[in-house]
């Protein structure tokens, strides 16, 4: 569950007990003077560790994501952290596979084209791209799909005759 709580802060309720009650919610994001909270949820991956990874970008399309995690057992999420992406970016999503962290996001500035990036994380750096991908055509939608054999990314592109789903595995 998470809740977006106001200007410039989200929140993550954390149960120990298997949902049946929840503590105080942690903040993420609150020391930010540029990226407010988005218009809907942050994307949420949870990795092999157990860390939480949140990431979101504002109500309208921005040049940086942003980013903070919080490892397993703490209490707390890390510095803000905010990264760069070409082209802008909205409707930011999160995975989590045995092979790491993959971002995607749909980028404004050049017609609404999916990109997808693997990430490396550390709590100096926060959010590390590698090797972006652009994929063919424009999109209206996107999806992370993970599993243990990798992560698959799933764009919507209008067509004439309705719409198309592609579904492509991220190296």
């Amino acid at each position: 569950y998470i809740s977006v709580t106001g200007v410039q802060t989200c929140a993550l309720p954390i149960s120990d007990d298997g949902g049946r009650t929840c503590g105080h919610a942690a903040t993420a994001g609150a020391d930010s003077s540029v990226t407010t909270c988005p218009q809907a949820a942050p994307a949420l991956a949870v990795d092999s560790t157990g860390a939480i990874h949140l990431a979101w970008t504002g109500a309208q399309p921005s040049a940086r994501i942003a980013y903070v995690t919080q490892p397993r057992g703490s209490r707390q999420f890390s510095a803000l952290h905010q990264v760069s992406v070409p082209g802008g970016a909205t409707d930011v999503r999160l995975a989590a596979d045995p092979h790491g962290l993959t971002t995607a996001w749909l980028a404004p500035e050049h017609g609404s084209v999916a990109r997808v990036a693997r990430v490396t994380t550390d709590a100096t750096r926060g959010l590390t791209l590698s090797a972006v991908q652009t994929m063919p055509g424009t999109a209206t939608a996107i999806v992370l799909f993970a599993g243990r054999s990798g992560t698959q990314l799933g764009w919507v592109q209008a067509t004439p005759q309705g719409a198309t789903i592609t579904l492509a595995p991220i190296p």
